[in-house]
């Protein structure tokens, strides 16, 4: 199942006698932004099941001709009734719902749903099936939203790993060392350790909770990884993660195709193009940006690759 079936299924109840709920559980547990999408039609059917039902008064039609004959600029009470006021509202909300969630791209037929007894007699029981949990319904098809709540231990091992953000950056900077001075000093990140705000600890479980099972266990052997290595190397790439965790996504991407394209190099012109961006820092910081931009190496950059590189060469 791909994203634009499994929000076909959200969006259209009749295809959700299709397909089961296995491929719906195994697709959720691997795509985050899915899972998220999911959640948020899950608020939309709370607020609905939450929401007394509004009936318009018996005498409506009566009232909105006499308030249709009343004078220009004045504003009719029927606009101010909280019970015609919540209809509206629940309305809204319904169609914003439907058009955020329903899948882009070229529309599709959604086959129409089988007879009740016709699929229940037609049904192969699989040991993958089972009864599907009841977190999150589509209609009448429960499916489940990253699985079960977290339990206590796995609430500390997520809350006791580094940020993924991080650990997934530590190659780059580690090839980027000609960009950064010998040696840096002061205190690693406060991001780098344990949340200790309730912000903090909550957007580190959600982010647990959406990385999956395989998600989760990458993330433990990044790392566990990066906890094994040398102590003074470790505590270099954390005080360099000081300086770029900041950088928008944009220049992090930026940074990671300049490391890809130090890696296509041979090992003889890798260290001659490292050199000449180590000989930059002798230079002060408006020459320092001149010299970058003509270094041969720059030249074959693209725009976002040289912003990213000089911000980096003009953060020391």
């Amino acid at each position: 199942m791909n994203c634009a079936e499994l929000r076909q299924r959200i969006v259209d109840p009749s295809s959700a006698s299709t397909g089961g709920h296995a491929p719906v559980v195994a697709h959720l547990q691997e795509c985050g932004e899915c899972r998220s999408l999911a959640r948020a039609f899950g608020e939309v059917e709370r607020l609905f099941g939450a929401a007394d039902r509004a009936f318009p008064p018996d005498d409506l039609d009566e009232r909105i001709r006499r308030r249709l004959a009343r004078a220009p600029g004045a504003v009719p009470r029927l606009l101010r009734d909280p019970r015609i006021l919540g209809a509206a509202a629940v309305v809204a909300i319904a169609i914003g719902a439907g058009l955020l969630l329903r899948p882009r791209g070229r529309e599709t037929t959604a086959a129409p749903a089988a007879p009740r007894s016709q699929a229940i007699r037609d049904a192969k029981p699989t040991a993958a099936e089972g009864p599907p949990p009841a977190i999150l319904a589509i209609r009448s098809t429960p499916i489940a939203v990253g699985g079960a709540p977290l339990s206590d231990a796995e609430k500390a091992q997520a809350l006791g790993v580094r940020p993924l953000e991080f650990v997934e950056f530590v190659p780059v900077l580690v090839a980027l060392d000609p960009f950064f001075p010998e040696t840096l000093s002061g205190a690693a990140p406060r991001s780098l350790g344990r949340p200790d705000s309730p912000e903090d600890v909550m957007t580190r479980l959600i982010a647990w909770d959406d990385a999956g099972p395989t998600g989760r266990e990458r993330w433990l052997q990044l790392d566990r990884a990066f906890g094994a290595t040398e102590a003074a190397l470790r505590r270099q790439v954390e005080l360099r993660w000081g300086v770029v965790g900041g950088f928008t996504p944009e220049e992090k991407s930026g940074l990671r195709r300049i490391v890809s394209r130090l890696v296509e190099l041979d090992e003889k012109r890798r260290a001659r193009v490292s050199a000449d961006i180590r000989a930059l820092a002798r230079y002060p910081a408006r020459e320092r940006r001149t010299r970058w931009r003509s270094l041969p190496f720059a030249r074959g950059l693209t725009g976002q690759e040289i912003a990213s590189g000089e911000k980096l060469l003009l953060s020391f």
